[in-house]
């Protein structure tokens, strides 16, 4: 499995939005390893809904900042997390980066554990016990005889 993530941000008052899918292999699809949320986390914007975030508002309020944290999915579909504005020109997501490698640790840590259920097969034929068929055997063979 791979992980593709791209965090692109428009210059000016934009917030930043994080798109993340994970790619599976067919051999990792064939093991049916559990997907879905997971207890991963990266910082998300108050309020998702607003694409900007100004001077004053949520995460740019100096007395209070409003950030939440969203979990990640393991999943082939493309995510979406809107994160909170950050200040300079180019800022470092370091934690979001380490929040994609724990990510795929996670996906590591599932695979090892369904790699180690086995596959299995069992058939079995079960029979008359011995003791049933000392009981039987003058029935049937009085049966026979008089057929």
């Amino acid at each position: 499995m791979r992980i593709e993530w791209e965090i692109k941000k428009k210059r000016g008052n934009w917030r930043p939005v994080l798109k993340y899918k994970c790619v599976f292999e067919d051999w990792e699809n064939e093991l049916e390893v559990q997907t879905g949320k997971t207890e991963i986390t990266v910082p998300s914007a108050y309020d998702e809904r607003k694409k900007a975030c100004y001077p004053g508002e949520y995460e740019r309020d100096e007395r209070e900042q409003y950030v939440e944290r969203k979990r990640l999915w393991l999943s082939s579909k493309e995510n979406v997390v809107v994160l909170p504005w950050r200040p300079g020109k180019s800022p470092e997501y370091a934690d979001v980066e380490e929040a994609m490698r724990k990510l795929m640790e996670e996906w590591e840590r599932r695979v090892m554990e369904a790699l180690e259920s086995g596959s299995l097969n069992i058939q079995c034929t079960v029979e008359h016990s011995t003791e049933f068929k000392k009981k039987i055997a003058p029935l049937v063979a009085v049966r026979r005889m008089l057929e």
